[in-house]
Parts: C-alpha cells; structure tokens; sequence
C-alpha cells in the first residue's frame, strides 16, 4: 500500500511538474515581438505593440560599471531620433555585477538625475538562466544564428526594425552614437 501512495504521489508530482513547465514555457515564448511585454520601473506594463512601425533600441543596463556612461551616449541618440520614431529601452541587470547596487531609487537617481535619461527605463531584469525575462529570452533566442546567445555583458544593444524583426545586434562596447549604429538606424528610416 505505501508502495502504491508512493508511486502515486510521484506520479503526480511529475505531471505537475510537466503542467507547471509547459505554462510558464509558453509565457516566455513570444511568437512575435509584439507579443512581448515588460514592466518600466514604475512597475507600469508596457505592452511592445505599441512599438510597432517604431525602430527600437533594445539594451541592459548597469549603473555601476565602467561602461555606465554609455547612459549618457543613449540619451544623446534618443534625442537624436526620437522624432523620427526611435525608441529606446534599458533594462537594468545585475547578472555581470553581483555586487551593483539594484535598487529602483538608486537605478532612477543614477538614470535620471546623473545622466539626464529621458528614454524609458525599465524593471530590473535577469537576462539568462530559469528567470530570464521573456524579452531576452525572444531577443537571444530568434531565429536568426548571427543574432542569437547569450548576453555577454552590460549594454549589448538589439535594434528592431518597424515589422519587429532583430536587425541587428552590438556588443557591449560598441558606442551607442558610433557611425555603425546611426547609419543601421538611417538604413531603416529610409525602408519605412
């Protein structure tokens, strides 16, 4: 009889176990860009079909790391093109940082105040492992091979095109104002 319960019981936890992963699989597996949605760090939902004939500038950010400044050089593009329909989204995380302090105040003080951040900032996220947000989840694993993998380190940049698609990605220390960018950002206002 206890053999019986026992089976019993793990039998059920495993198909739980199956029910549970299966749910949450399909939370995180956007079809499409414009599926996605994300919290701003008000803890506002930002639904991504609002971005949609929107160019979008995808990055994770740090604000204390070597390469926080490029908050500033964000900013100067945001400016730049925001007229013409450019949108950027920074998404804090600390996966490269254990130590960074990721406090929301802290995150806004630091984004607003010291570099003038205008664009929107968003929830602190993880970008890898068994709580990777569903949008770096959809960005590392799209079906294109030269845009998939992992996040290496803060302030990797996707930049989606006005249909949705990754068009392209950068590494951490590509500047976000370099002559690769604007020109990537140009190609694509002319397409629209």
């Amino acid at each position: 009889m206890f053999q019986i319960n026992l089976f019993r019981s793990l039998v059920i936890n495993l198909l739980l176990g199956i029910l549970i992963m299966t749910s949450v699989g399909a939370e995180h597996n956007a079809e499409s860009f414009y599926d996605l949605t994300a919290k701003n760090i008000a803890g506002e939902v930002i639904n991504f079909e609002s971005f949609r004939n929107q160019i979008v500038l995808i990055t994770n950010i740090a604000i204390d790391c070597g390469t926080t400044p490029q908050l500033k050089e964000l900013e100067n593009l945001y400016q730049k093109f925001s007229d013409n329909k450019l949108v950027i989204l920074g998404f804090p995380s600390n996966d490269f940082n254990p130590l960074e302090d990721q406090d929301s105040q802290k995150i806004e003080q630091v984004c607003y105040a010291k570099y003038g951040v205008t664009f929107p900032v968003m929830e602190i996220v993880e970008l890898s492992g068994v709580n990777q947000h569903p949008v770096f989840r959809y960005l590392t694993n799209v079906k294109h091979e030269k845009f998939s993998g992992p996040v290496m380190f803060n302030f990797e940049k996707f930049l989606i095109s006005p249909k949705g698609a990754v068009a392209e990605r950068y590494g951490s220390f590509t500047s976000p104002t370099s002559h690769r960018i604007l020109k990537d950002i140009n190609k694509l206002l002319s397409s629209k």
